[in-house]
C-alpha cells in the first residue's frame, strides 16, 4: 500500500510538471511574431496552418529593414521593396503591406516557422475548400458590394488590399497574394480574389508589382 500511495504521489507531481511545461510551450507557439514584433493569430484549414492576417512587417525575420519605396513607378523596380496602399501607413494596420516579388524571394519575409506559400500549397487549400473557395476565404467586410459569396467559413479572412504597379489600384475590390513560385527570373505566380465572384484565380506578373502576402506554416 505504501508503494501504491507513493506511485500516486509521483504521478501527481509529474502531471503538474507536464502541465506547466505544456502550458508554457503552447503560450509561446500561439505568439507568432514578425520582424517588427507584430503578433498574428493562425487558422488551421485542412492540413495547413495559415496566418489569419495579411503580413504587415517592415523588417525581415532577421531584423533587417525592408526598403520602403514611396515614390516613383514600381514597374522598373528590381530590388526588394514594400509600401502601404496609397502611402498611408494606417492602411497597413487594416490591409497589411504591399511587397514586391524581390522581397518575397529573400525568403525572410514571414515570421520564423512560416513561409510564403507555393502554387502547390495554394492548390491544396482551394481543393480542400471545394466549390466557391474564394467566398469561403473572403472577409465579410471591407469588400466592395456585392462581395459575392463571402462567408469566411474557412477563417482565412482574405482582404482586398489592392495592388501597387505604376500607381495604387483596386483597393477594396481585389486581393492579390504572391506565391513563392517563379514564372520566370523576374516574375512570379500569384493568386487573387475578387468582389464580384467567389473564386480563387491564378496568374503571373512582373515581380516589381506590390501585392499582399499571406504566410503558411513550414
Amino acid at each position: 500500500m505504501k508503494t501504491k500511495r507513493f506511485s500516486k504521489t509521483v504521478f501527481a507531481v509529474m502531471a503538474v510538471i507536464l502541465f506547466m511545461a505544456t502550458g508554457s510551450c503552447k503560450k509561446d507557439s500561439d505568439e507568432i511574431r514578425d520582424g517588427d514584433g507584430n503578433v498574428y493569430s493562425t487558422v488551421t484549414i485542412g492540413t495547413q496552418v495559415w496566418l489569419r492576417e495579411n503580413l504587415k512587417t517592415t523588417r525581415y525575420n532577421d531584423g533587417s529593414s525592408i526598403p520602403l519605396v514611396t515614390t516613383g513607378d514600381w514597374e522598373g523596380l528590381l530590388t526588394p521593396a514594400y509600401s502601404w496602399f496609397g502611402n498611408v501607413e494606417a492602411n497597413g494596420d487594416i490591409y497589411g503591406g504591399l511587397y514586391n516579388l524581390f522581397a518575397v524571394k529573400t525568403g525572410k519575409l514571414c515570421p520564423h516557422g512560416f513561409h510564403v506559400p507555393s502554387r502547390g500549397e495554394v492548390l491544396i487549400l482551394t481543393d480542400f475548400l471545394g466549390e466557391n473557395p474564394g467566398g469561403k476565404m473572403k472577409s465579410v467586410t471591407l469588400w466592395t458590394t456585392p462581395n459575392e459569396g463571402a462567408t469566411n467559413s474557412s477563417g482565412f479572412t482574405a482582404l482586398p488590399g489592392g495592388m501597387r504597379t505604376s500607381s495604387f489600384i483596386q483597393n477594396n475590390m481585389y486581393g492579390y497574394y504572391w506565391t513563392s513560385t517563379e514564372y520566370s527570373t523576374n516574375s512570379g505566380y500569384y493568386f487573387s480574389l475578387a468582389f464580384d465572384d467567389a473564386l480563387v484565380n491564378e496568374d503571373h506578373r512582373w515581380g516589381s508589382s506590390g501585392l499582399s502576402v499571406r504566410c503558411i506554416r513550414d
